[in-house]
């Protein structure tokens, strides 16, 4: 009578990854085909608790990486190939404190990427094939302040982007192929004090997001992933508080709302 709750709706070759819950097992991962016979539960993990509580579900060909909760493990990186047998955790790390907490999954190339922490380094950017082995952490920046805390990850091409704060800039925009080497901030909007910057959008080769200068609020940005071409779109007063978000691509626009619950339309 009360539902299922599903959440999490996640495409992943012919199968549809969600997350749902029911009385017996609390909140797990399910798999459907489209048809009630071919909608499964995929795990089972600590009812008692709860259930896994799947969070994060981002797509790898016909398989999903995904955040999920065991009561010996806290919140750790998980995969499936829409089969029971076949979904297993992936990390194990600081467990005492409550798992590695996988936060801000995207997938490129087959890998997953996600900020996590293990206990030592603060929060950074990690990396995953799906095996414990294949599992490492990408950058160590700012482990003296909690890491670089990486949010909002968005897959251009063959480049992630994503916000990040080294301690020294503030919350910026930053962009990786994957490696250490080549992760570097790509903008410096507001100085210190940092941008804000949020909701990163990928269209047309260009990533968009909302950022914030005290000269001019709140405004939506672009960026090729270079310094000198990440420039100011729009020009809207906007403040402190009134903030341009929910951006989406549709086809040749961007589309976002803004101050007075209005939506507006970006020719990119």
């Amino acid at each position: 009578a009360y539902g299922s709750g599903p959440s999490e709706l996640t495409a992943a070759g012919s199968l549809l990854y969600f997350s749902a819950m029911d009385n017996t097992y609390g909140t797990q991962l399910w798999v459907t085909n489209g048809t009630a016979s071919g909608t499964v539960r995929l795990t089972t993990n600590d009812a008692a608790y709860g259930g896994a509580m799947p969070t994060e579900i981002a797509a790898s060909g016909s398989s999903v990486f995904f955040a999920g909760y065991s009561a010996s493990q806290g919140y750790q990186l998980f995969e499936s190939n829409g089969t029971a047998s076949g979904t297993h955790m992936v990390t194990t790390g600081n467990a005492s404190n409550g798992g590695m907490a996988p936060a801000a999954l995207a997938v490129m190339n087959g890998k997953a990427y996600f900020g996590a922490s293990d206990g030592v380094h603060g929060e950074q950017l990690w990396s995953s094939d799906g095996t414990a082995s294949g599992t490492h952490m990408v950058t160590d920046i700012n482990p003296g302040g909690g890491g670089l805390s990486p949010s909002g990850v968005v897959v251009d091409g063959s480049r992630l982007v994503f916000t990040g704060n080294d301690g020294v800039h503030g919350r910026q925009v930053w962009s990786s192929n994957g490696t250490g080497s080549g992760t570097q901030m790509v903008s410096d909007i507001g100085g210190s004090s940092g941008s804000d910057a949020y909701s990163l959008t990928v269209s047309g080769g260009l990533v968009y997001f909302t950022a914030f200068t005290g000269a001019t609020g709140f405004q939506v940005y672009q960026s090729d992933g270079t310094a000198s071409g990440t420039v100011k779109d729009t020009s809207l007063s906007t403040g402190s508080t009134n903030v341009p978000g929910n951006l989406a691509a549709a086809g040749t626009s961007l589309v976002f709302t803004a101050p007075g619950a209005s939506l507006w339309d970006w020719k990119v």
